[in-house]
């Protein structure tokens, strides 16, 4: 089964303790792909006949809200003055000088599951959201 079919398929069952590691491992793969920029929640269409320009993967956005599915809250708390809480399967993005990506302090998030290329510059207040591609 390819990619695309794993996630259709998980995305229309009901979740239990028998298929969600499968599920699990599809969402992982997903979000890798995500984050390499290999796959696109939405990507540009050339046809002048569409008028948005874009094109949605509607096979993506169901990945992306089988990972919310999949997701159990979690604290990620730093300290009592940054108390937050979100789904463990979408974790903030972790990024390294190597990624030679500028991320200015004063207020940015990059959440796993989304493309940030090579030489970009965040500013704040910054939030780059799953699926995304910058």
């Amino acid at each position: 089964m390819t990619l695309q079919e794993e996630i259709e398929f998980f995305s229309a069952l009901e979740l239990n303790e028998e298929n969600r590691a499968e599920a699990l491992e599809a969402f992982r793969q997903l979000k890798t792909k995500l984050n390499a920029g290999e796959v696109r929640a939405a990507s540009p269409d050339r046809d002048p006949a569409n008028r948005s320009g874009w094109i949605a993967h509607a096979w993506v956005k169901k990945g992306i809200l089988l990972g919310f599915r999949l997701g159990q809250i979690q604290e990620y708390s730093l300290g009592e003055r940054f108390r937050f809480f979100d789904k463990d399967t979408y974790p903030l993005r972790d990024m390294t000088k190597a990624d030679n990506v500028r991320i200015v302090p004063g207020g940015t998030s990059v959440r796993d599951g989304s493309f940030v290329g090579r030489n970009v510059v965040i500013m704040p207040p910054a939030y780059i959201n799953v699926g995304a591609y910058v």
